[in-house]
């Protein structure tokens, strides 16, 4: 995966008077050189389909503002076009058509398209953001409007601001998630970590901590021969995995960005039990669904873990000891059929637990012994009976204003099983009704039967599209929607446009 890192400065008042000062008074540029007077410019070409060459021409490129020495791009023929080199960070850059300042091809206001300049006048500034090598496509198959990409490959590690590193990967405790990894210690550039690795599993560096939105990139990774590397994307993982398993000191010296290293120390063979301090109920089987933030967390009694509550027969779950991600989690291993902790999922090693029907359960999680872990589900009762099964509603779907984001959902207003909403719909599209709001939680939910067209209750894991279909609106607007639902048998919707 390869980062888009690309700076476009639109400045067109500013243009426009540059552009009128250098037909007068042409700009010098560090060669001496100066642009052509209007008399000078070489016709304009009417598309790419006239043009034999593509050059990059800028004091961004090591060429400089050097015609002699820019560089051509390879046509690769069918309108494609490319260029690898490397660019400094801040500097402009074009793409001249001949050996000449000018025509010159720059990117449109749009950001993408490309469109011929021919002075300084029409100029929209291309930067990159960090230096590096980089990957220049132009894509001219549509030669009325071809347009241009410019991937990072590789980064220069002076233009690293590195006062942050982190441990990440599934050979550490915390695998891959974000906002549980742990930070190294710094010592005026030297970073130090201590703690278990796994053989043969992967790990690197992030030089910053955003779980939201995730930033995973850039980091620091380990390479052959105790040089430290720059990564930048999915594909650049570290190919130093260690040796064993066991609890390890390792260092990074960033000291010398151009020849950063690393040293690895194992101080203690084998892997530490974790220490379970914390449970948490997470699946559609439990009230919080697939939400970590809604996930009920369990009662700890010196390493047993209590709980009671309601449990759905059509869900499942599993015990959770973080709500920062979605493992590590206690499961069952399906060889043994025994309860496990386990860093990562695998469907054709483990599966999750279920209950036989609906209600309410005490669950105790003995988890004193890692390697010893037992799990006694029983069944208290049924849950307490309601006058009207369903107790609220919500409308959700690409038909509505909401969409499919179940915290943007409307709710309904609720009196004795009839519900009412007055909503905007559009034809496009469909809508179901969720009796629950709840995040990850998709049903249960009222949707109609395929076979009959009427309204029906739809639970966890029972969705087949062969026999159930979203509500529909016959057509845009506004509508009063009506849902009685005082028995789970006979369900009825009326949609009154407004």
């Amino acid at each position: 995966m390869k980062r888009l890192i690309i700076s476009l400065m639109l400045a067109a008042a500013t243009a426009f008077a540059i552009g009128a000062c250098k037909a007068k008074d042409p700009e010098t540029k560090p060669d001496g050189s100066s642009d052509p007077t209007p008399g000078q410019q070489d016709k304009i070409p009417e598309s790419l389909s006239d043009v034999a060459t593509i050059y990059i021409f800028g004091s961004a490129t090591q060429a400089g503002w050097d015609l002699d020495k820019m560089e051509a791009f390879t046509d690769n023929g069918g309108g494609m076009w490319s260029w690898t080199g490397y660019l400094a960070a801040g500097a402009p850059f074009r793409f001249p058509v001949a050996k000449a300042e000018w025509p010159s091809l720059m990117v449109d206001e749009d950001g993408e398209t490309l469109v011929f300049g021919k002075s300084e006048a029409d100029l929209v500034v291309y930067t990159v953001d960090v230096s590096g090598t980089y990957d220049i496509v132009i894509d001219a198959r549509d030669i009325v409007h071809p347009s241009v990409s410019v991937d990072l490959v590789a980064i220069d590690p002076n233009e690293l601001e590195i006062n942050e590193l982190y441990m990440l990967g599934e050979a550490c405790p915390t695998g891959w998630a974000l906002a549980m990894m742990e930070a190294f210690t710094n010592n005026d550039g030297v970073f130090t970590w201590e703690g278990p690795l796994q053989a043969g599993k992967r790990f690197r560096f992030p030089l910053q901590k955003i779980p939201d939105p995730p930033q995973w990139w850039p980091c620091l990774m380990l390479g052959e021969n105790g040089k430290v590397l720059v990564g930048l994307g999915d594909d650049d993982e570290s190919n130093v995995p260690v040796a064993e398993d066991g609890v390890y000191l390792l260092t990074i010296d960033t000291r010398d960005r151009s020849n950063m290293t690393w040293t690895i120390e194992l101080k203690s063979a084998g892997l530490p039990d974790p220490e379970i301090t914390e449970l948490f109920l997470l699946g559609d089987a439990t009230p919080g669904g697939w939400s970590l933030e809604a996930a009920p967390a369990m009662e700890n009694n010196d390493g047993i873990f209590t709980w009671e509550g309601k449990l759905r027969a059509s869900g499942q779950f599993r015990f959770n000891a973080t709500t920062l991600n979605w493992f590590p989690a206690i499961v069952i291993d399906i060889a043994s059929g025994k309860p496990v902790y386990v860093k990562d999922w695998d469907e054709n090693l483990y599966t999750m637990f279920t209950v036989d029907k609906d209600g309410i359960y005490s669950i105790e999680v003995n988890a004193k012994k890692f390697d010893n872990i037992s799990v006694k589900i029983d069944y208290v009762g049924d849950v307490p009976a309601t006058e009207y099964p369903i107790e609220e509603l919500y409308l959700l779907g690409d038909a509505t204003d909401a969409g499919w984001d179940i915290d943007k959902m409307p709710a309904f207003a609720a009196d004795k099983g009839v519900f009412t909403l007055t909503a905007d719909l559009k034809a496009t599209g469909g809508f179901r009704f969720l009796t629950q709001k709840v995040g990850g939680m998709w049903f249960p939910a009222i949707a109609k039967e395929k076979a009959t067209g009427k309204a029906v209750y739809v639970d966890n894991g029972q969705w087949d599209d062969a026999v159930y279909e979203h509500f529909t609106a016959p057509s845009d607007g506004t509508y009063e929607i009506v849902v009685t639902a005082k028995k789970l048998d006979d369900i009825t919707v009326t949609l009154t446009k407004k």
